[in-house]
């Protein structure tokens, strides 16, 4: 990887051109333009991860010409060239210009990533407030330099590694074969195999190899010094010569506990993958989230920070409930599984709620057919009491519950399908909490 030579934001939906198109048939309004070579080396990422069944931006044309429409996709994407492609999140407060819609965006997303299965963007929410305008790709930088700081705080850990070398002295274990063929006549050298105790070891092997390859691909400024700092501690260690057998020698233990997800962010920048598990041969880094999955991952786990107040404290919340199917026979066939099953004492039934990253922000907008169908089918299965679909918004005046008649449904026992709109922008530990309005309104019913 290389220093950017030109960088890109776009958002979920916004199409991209390659510079010539723009120049020769004019930008089509709202559109984004990169060089010919970046946008040939990103298509040919498209269509790789479109093979593998991932369709991370879409291949259209416009004029007759190639463009590419991002997708769900969010995140950054560099390519061997020198071009980097931000993509982020569509939220952003109506008649804000362009800067501040992608800084409301990029803050929105780092609220969100925490929340993620696996639990390696669990300190982003911790970052500065003055971050919220760092293109996405150096605050990940950020994030990783971040946990290896931590680390070496903590102490490096060492270990025994097996080292064969020709020696003045027997020490370890005398290797014949190969004393034979180096010393045929100097017998001052015996070729032996031993072990020294120090820092070459797999986890910070694979952390050194992460930070000079970010050295070398980090624009910011304020990254580089802090890598050039951390450079300076883990001299002595050698650098992954096998970055795959590296990662197959590692072991979670009280021992590496220290490394926190510093190991797992290396390893993330060292393979060059996405986080969709697909990796391109034509970019540098490509580090992408599904929204649908992080907005899926997100609610639940602002719901749990709510579960310690005395009003929630008694309710159980469990995530991709199986066991359920929509039909039982022949055999179970068609499994259903809500994204949130709530148990509340005295509730009857349990409470469905399930997750769809779709902007509902405009005057008139219902839910999909689809939704309601498959909503509906959790209803009956589960015997619920309510049924909530959650949809994100970043307009505070939209958000919250659906200012509608919730959508009835005949049953024994009754429920009822209800909207609410989860205010993605607002910063729960300010005050203003999505998660606790969505329960409260839950609870409201009830009563």
């Amino acid at each position: 990887m290389r220093h950017t030579s030109e960088s890109v934001s776009l958002v979920e939906f916004q199409g991209l051109c390659p510079d010539q198109t723009a120049h020769s048939l004019g930008r089509p309004d709202g559109w984004a333009s990169i060089s010919d070579a970046g946008f040939e080396e990103l298509r040919q990422f498209v269509l790789e991860a479109a093979a593998s069944g991932i369709e991370i931006m879409k291949l259209s044309s416009q004029a007759g010409r190639e463009v590419l429409v991002a997708q769900n996709y969010v995140g950054v994407v560099t390519t061997k060239s020198g071009s980097t492609v931000e993509i982020l999140p569509k939220v952003g407060p109506d008649g804000s210009s362009a800067d501040s819609r992608s800084a409301y965006a990029r803050a929105a997303l780092r609220r969100m990533l925490p929340a993620l299965r696996g639990g390696a963007f669990r300190n982003l929410g911790r970052a500065e407030l003055a971050t919220e305008r760092m293109p996405l790709f150096e605050l990940l930088v950020s994030m990783f330099v971040e946990e290896v700081e931590r680390a070496t705080r903590a102490g490096l850990r060492s270990g025994y590694s097996v080292v064969d070398g020709n020696e003045r002295f027997l020490r370890g274990k005398l290797l014949p074969d190969e004393d034979l063929r180096r010393n045929p006549i100097d017998k001052s050298r015996v070729f032996v195999r031993h072990s020294i105790f120090g820092l070459d070891r797999p986890e910070n092997r694979l952390v050194k190899g992460a930070l000079v390859k970010l050295f070398d691909g980090s624009s910011s400024e304020s990254n580089r010094r802090r890598i050039r700092r951390l450079l300076e501690l883990v001299e002595e260690v050698p650098l992954p010569s096998d970055v795959a057998a590296d990662i197959g020698k590692l072991q979670k233990s009280r021992e590496t506990a220290c490394y926190g997800h510093a190991v797992e962010w290396a390893c993330i920048f060292l393979e060059g993958r996405t986080f969709t598990s697909f990796r391109g041969k034509t970019v540098s880094e490509a580090l992408l989230f599904p929204m649908e999955e992080v907005f899926e991952d997100y609610v639940p786990f602002a719901m749990r920070r709510e579960l310690c107040r005395r009003e929630f404290a008694e309710w159980e919340l469990a995530t991709q409930v199986r066991g359920h199917y929509l039909f039982d026979a022949p055999r179970n066939e068609y499994p259903l599984r809500p994204d949130m099953v709530l148990r509340i004492p005295g509730s009857g039934g349990p409470v469905i709620l399930d997750t769809k990253w779709k902007i509902m922000d405009l005057d008139g907008d219902r839910p999909a057919g689809g939704d309601m169908y498959q909503m509906y089918a959790y209803g009956k299965s589960f015997n619920a009491s309510q049924v909530v679909l959650v949809y994100p918004t970043a307009d505070p005046r939209r958000a919250g519950w659906d200012r509608e008649i919730p959508y009835h449904v005949p049953a024994d026992p009754e429920f009822e399908v209800r909207v609410f709109r989860f205010d993605v922008g607002a910063d729960p530990t300010s005050g203003r909490s999505p998660a606790r309005d969505l329960m409260s309104g839950i609870a409201g019913v009830l009563k």
